[in-house]
């Protein structure tokens, strides 16, 4: 041991909570409003609402004030389907948007949604930085799993009605 008193001073790096919690917040969905996928038992996806990304925000505007879209609850629930069912058709039904969600602030909300056993779809908001203070602000059901369309040859159900192209012209 060196013949002087230790110093007790640190040397290391400490990250901002910020950067400590998008590193184990999960795995990022692809998808700018959906966010990360959270590790829990039952579908969670969490985004940050000040992402850069989501500077389009900024532009919508009610009565003066900046708000969060009700279309933006529609596409987050989409995406969250899509995440479970593999794409495809989706549905969704029985939107329920239930509180306004101003954003003076885009950078102080983060907003999570979350999918339960029966395909109920809940979006939640909260001030970043205060993990207890959650909002619900819409929610919504993911419709039945729906098969494509089929495709029609429509010159097939012209010659068998006896139609000729001229009738169609």
């Amino acid at each position: 041991l060196p013949p002087y008193p230790w110093q007790r001073e640190r040397h290391w790096f400490d990250p901002t909570p910020d950067l400590r919690s998008r590193r184990s917040h999960g795995v990022d969905s692809g998808h700018p409003l959906l966010g990360r996928r959270l590790r829990s038992a039952r579908p969670t996806w969490e985004s940050d609402l000040g992402e850069p990304r989501l500077s389009y925000l900024d532009g919508h505007v009610v009565h003066n004030r900046v708000v969060f879209p009700g279309a933006a609850y529609v596409e987050i629930a989409l995406a969250a389907a899509s995440q479970l069912r593999g794409g495809g058709p989706l549905t969704i039904e029985h939107v329920e948007l239930e509180r306004l969600l101003p954003l003076p602030e885009r950078s102080d909300c983060a907003l999570q949604c979350l999918v339960d056993d029966r395909d109920s779809v809940e979006v939640h908001s909260s001030p970043n930085g205060e993990p207890l203070d959650w909002t619900r602000r819409a929610t919504a059901r993911l419709g039945p799993h729906t098969d494509p369309p089929h495709c029609v040859d429509l010159s097939s159900i012209k010659d068998g009605l006896g139609l000729g192209m001229s009738a169609f012209a």
